[in-house]
């Protein structure tokens, strides 16, 4: 997440570094409570890859959560707590929320692999262990590609390629189309450069490959943006970019 933020790239709401039980549960409802408007929400466990320590819930499947989320929204927000923020304080409301998750998530959540996880009690006490992140899924997913990128000794960064995963069920990949079919180049040509820019600035040197997830954006103007001068790629990949 440092990264993302000094290679000033966008990120959607999301919490990192989650160590025992309570802080799931704590930052979980915060998240919730902040951004009622998100339906699905993503739990990974920071060592494992694919799809092996990934989990999600879907709030349709727990409207009382959904319900009780958008009730408490209006209070937290009031006190100008900015977008994409991690969830420090959580406002009183949220108490409720987070009884609500507690009694619902263990029952409804989705493990992506109950092969080695077979129930959210065992995902849970690995993610307490090892740390883990929850991130929201955006809705009306294009595609879900990555940009792989080598960083030299002397700091110059070249992009290697792209790829896009193809998904048997959701978030398990199944295969990889390379390069990506769907999603602009540039948009991901900058992803890897400014990433690249921002570990070479750490001293790091190698290969890396970066996440970017495609979505229809319902603030985008077409019009608008057709009337903007263009360029090769964006000056600022924001919310702003299809």
């Amino acid at each position: 997440k440092k990264l993302a933020q000094m290679a000033e790239l966008p990120i959607g709401p999301w919490a990192v570094d989650i160590y025992d039980e309570d802080e799931f549960y704590n930052s979980l409802a915060g998240l919730v409570v902040k951004h009622p408007e998100v339906r699905t929400w993503l739990f990974k466990i920071d060592d494992e890859r694919s799809s092996r320590g990934t989990a999600y819930i879907d709030l349709l499947k727990m409207q009382q959560v959904s319900h009780s989320a958008h009730a408490s929204a209006p209070a937290l927000l009031g006190g100008g707590v900015e977008d994409f923020t991690e969830p420090a304080v959580i406002g009183a409301d949220a108490g409720e929320v987070r009884a609500m998750l507690q009694h619902y998530v263990p029952r409804r959540v989705t493990l992506c692999n109950r092969q080695v996880y077979g129930d959210f009690a065992s995902w849970l006490a690995e993610a307490c262990r090892i740390g883990c992140v929850i991130q929201a899924v955006p809705e009306h997913l294009i595609s879900q590609t990555s940009v792989h990128f080598q960083v030299a000794p002397d700091g110059a960064v070249d992009v290697l390629g792209t790829s896009e995963t193809v998904t048997s069920t959701p978030f398990v990949r199944a295969a990889s189309w390379y390069p990506h079919t769907r999603g602009s180049y540039q948009v991901l040509q900058e992803v890897g450069l400014r990433l690249g820019r921002s570990l070479a600035a750490k001293g790091l040197v190698g290969f890396a490959s970066a996440d970017v997830v495609f979505f229809d954006n319902p603030n985008f103007d077409v019009t608008e943006q057709s009337l903007q001068e263009h360029r090769d790629s964006p000056a600022i990949i924001g919310s702003d970019t299809p």
